[in-house]
């Protein structure tokens, strides 16, 4: 009998090694799992971004392995931005906000929480309106128009937004509601 109970103990505590030895090798990969998501920029260009489970952003690239982009940190923001609008940035008519992945995701703005990107489009002539989005609002006081971009035709909409020369700026709207 001491013999089959020695048995028995053997199995259990190889049992509790081999599950110990899994969890030891298995936190490495499910405790800091990270789930990749996409967000369209303002571009048109679609951003994939790693995120850890503490909701932190790991790393950020473009889906488009041929496209060129610099990225930086900057106080914990992560920006993607494409060589394609970096120059309408340094102009200062885009906002970089536009490409700050770490924002766009805490305002729920990445493609699996919304089919929409709320930008502000400020004009250096009165009068002046885009006929893009799926909702907007003009602001005549401030020569500015509120839009949802519908993010499916961001690339033909930029193309629209990066070519109008009397566009002044262009800012992610904060989600203030516009009625």
């Amino acid at each position: 009998m001491s013999n089959r109970l020695l048995l028995v103990v053997l199995v259990i505590v190889a049992g509790i090694a081999s599950t110990h030895v899994a969890a030891l090798v298995r936190p490495v990969v499910s405790a800091n799992k990270i789930a990749q998501q996409p967000i369209t920029l303002i571009t048109g260009d679609v951003a994939i971004f790693d995120i850890s489970q503490t909701q932190s952003i790991v790393h950020a690239r473009l889906s488009d392995p041929s496209s060129t982009f610099i990225s930086y940190v900057k106080n914990t923001q992560v920006y993607l931005i494409p060589s394609h609008a970096q120059a309408l940035i340094a102009q200062g008519i885009v906002d970089t906000e536009l490409f700050n992945v770490s924002k766009l995701v805490s305002l729920n703005l990445d493609d699996r929480n919304s089919q929409y990107l709320p930008v502000l489009v400020k004009f250096s002539v009165a009068d002046q309106r885009l006929e893009a989005g799926v909702d907007s609002q003009f602001y005549p006081a401030i020569n500015t128009q509120f839009i949802r971009l519908d993010k499916t035709k961001l690339a033909q909409t930029w193309q629209q937004l990066s070519t109008n020369r009397v566009i002044k700026s262009i800012t992610l709207d904060k989600q203030i509601p516009h009625h």
